[in-house]
């Protein structure tokens, strides 16, 4: 089936270049499908004369119009079968949500697609991309900033609900009277920031940079929420953070966004352009009409 999709994605775009780029994997890898593939049929279907396009021979072009058949009719199985026995089979999942999140996300997704075998790993954005390009995980599932998380060829994206970034504080900080903070405001600021990478980081040094506001103090780093509000409380800076997690809210500290739109996250849904199974088809679907801004 994967050999088939190589074929008339080749056939489509005419190009071994392009169609690797659409596919989301290797040229050499794509090369090698296309030639076992052409093992089986006992003919070669690709032109290879031209370094830059990669067109069908008379045998290719006869078995075009097969395989074309041959995967719409393999799709149209897949969608029958979901609906008489329900969605089934194994999911990889690669996220980078929050352990809070995640967990309700995953158990609602489980009570309504209980034979979904699903196998959840914990990755940084990067190892996501790795993943899914690679094809050892079906889709990722991550918070982004959109115009600092760059997405690979080869892989789809849906942006979901906005999340604003904003800034953690105690009760008694100046910035917990405003309703709204301004870059601006962090001049002088001691700043506790997520790692180099991360999102939310991404976000608030893009503003900075663009604000020409440099940093007085050197920023603590932290991968977790849960230290950040523990340094906040005793009064060693301000956190960078998107809508905080209820064990932070405990605390008693304050949470104020920023006004501006472009400190925003999005909660992101992302596979690989090549072609889906069925469980893979229902998580998009159920992480698109996902309440994440409510849950």
């Amino acid at each position: 089936m994967r050999q088939l999709e190589y074929f008339t994605t080749v056939a489509k775009l005419g190009s071994f270049r392009g169609s690797a780029k659409a596919l989301g994997i290797s040229e050499p890898t794509l090369s090698q499908q296309l030639k076992r593939l052409e093992q089986e049929c006992g003919a070669l279907l690709i032109d290879r004369t031209s370094h830059h396009t990669a067109g069908l021979t008379a045998a290719g072009q006869t078995f075009l119009a097969r395989a074309e058949r041959a995967l719409a009719e393999i799709e149209a199985g897949l969608a029958e079968v979901s609906e008489l026995s329900g969605v089934s089979g194994e999911l990889r999942l690669a996220t980078a949500l929050g352990a809070d999140r995640l967990a309700r996300f995953l158990a609602a997704f489980a009570r309504q697609y209980p034979r979904v075998d699903l196998v959840a790993h914990h990755q940084s954005y990067d190892g996501i991309m790795r993943l899914l390009t690679d094809g050892h995980a079906d889709v990722g599932l991550v918070q982004v900033h959109p115009a600092t998380s760059p997405v690979p060829p080869g892989i789809a994206v849906k942006h979901l609900d906005a999340e604003a970034i904003g800034v953690l504080v105690r009760a008694d900080h100046p910035l917990a009277r405003k309703k709204t903070v301004a870059v601006e405001d962090l001049s002088g600021e001691r700043l506790i920031l997520y790692t180099p990478g991360t999102p939310v980081r991404a976000g608030i040094e893009l503003a900075l940079n663009q604000a020409k506001l440099p940093l007085d103090k050197q920023p603590y780093d932290t991968n977790a929420t849960s230290t950040m509000g523990a340094l906040v409380e005793q009064g060693l800076g301000v956190g960078i953070v998107g809508a905080p997690s209820a064990a932070v809210a405990s605390r008693g500290l304050q949470f104020r966004p920023f006004a501006d739109p472009n400190l925003t996250l999005r909660v992101a849904v992302l596979w690989a352009k090549r072609r889906r199974g069925a469980a893979a088809e229902a998580l998009i679907h159920f992480a698109e009409n996902w309440a994440w801004s409510g849950e």
